[in-house]
């Protein structure tokens, strides 16, 4: 009954993509074996989708992935590729982002301010991407540095390479925190307190976030957009569950790609 009012409802629209977004919500439901947070959020998502405009559909896209998908990057071709393939068509002019946008998205339920989940350390794409990719924004750090902190361990001189951009530096040989512990730390059989030392050390070490602008525009000079203040008020909020659901759809319905759900959404 819900998905029938809510076609209805699109039909005086004529949105080709909403459509879209409401048969893959249907689907979804209908394939899902278990009841769970996936489930309900995409239930509850189908009555709202006809109340949001396409560009406020696209915020929600932004939001996640940014908030929730940096990560996935990996490489800075990861990266670009992640600016240019899965941002770009949901990028539009920066006049769409302000109010009522925002206000509207909180009464259909779609977002809560950041502040109200007790975890959310989200504070702009600029300061996320070197916790996310330490390696990639590194600022280096000399031999004596590092065997001043943790002492002349030749084993643990294997976790460092020449920093790419001065030879007189070193740079951890990982990306992250992640890949640091899978292919270093978890093989020395470090006491936790110095492998905390450790990766602390790696995410201490990242250039500040003006030079992080920077570089991301050097990548990809497009990407400007989500460092502008009016962009930054979109990302003091968080997609409530059936944001959640809105922005996977969507991003199904136009990229044709299965983004994984959050863990805690496919349980029980």
């Amino acid at each position: 009954m819900a998905l029938l009012e809510a076609q209805k409802e699109n039909a005086k629209n004529g949105d080709e993509n909403t459509e879209g977004i409401l048969a893959n919500l249907m689907l979804g439901i209908t394939t899902s074996q278990e009841k769970s947070l996936k489930q309900i959020a995409m239930q509850e998502a189908i009555p709202i989708v006809s109340k949001l405009t396409s560009k406020q559909i696209n915020m929600l896209t932004v939001n996640y992935l940014l908030r929730e998908k940096l990560s996935y990057a990996g490489t800075e071709g990861g990266l670009k590729h992640m600016f240019s393939y899965w941002l770009k068509p949901f990028i539009f002019e920066k006049e769409e982002w302000k109010s009522p946008n925002l206000p509207h998205l909180i009464s259909t339920g779609c977002l809560r301010a950041s502040h109200e989940y007790e975890y959310d350390k989200f504070s702009g794409v600029e300061y996320e991407l070197p916790r996310a990719f330490p390696s990639l924004f590194a600022s280096g750090f000399s031999l004596n540095e590092f065997q001043e902190k943790f002492g002349t361990d030749e084993r643990l001189l294997t976790m460092l390479i020449p920093f790419k951009h001065d030879e007189t530096k070193f740079q951890f040989d990982a990306h992250n925190e992640y890949d640091l512990r899978t292919k270093y730390l978890n093989e020395l059989a470090l006491d936790p307190t110095e492998a905390r030392q450790i990766v602390g050390f790696l995410n201490s070490h990242t250039i500040p976030a003006h030079e992080v602008i920077r570089h991301v525009k050097s990548i990809d000079e497009e990407s400007a957009f989500i460092f502008e203040s009016w962009t930054s008020q979109l990302f003091k909020y968080r997609l409530t569950p059936i944001g959640v659901a809105i922005a996977i759809t969507n991003m199904l319905n136009k990229l044709g790609f299965h983004f994984m759900w959050p863990s805690e959404m496919e349980r029980e």
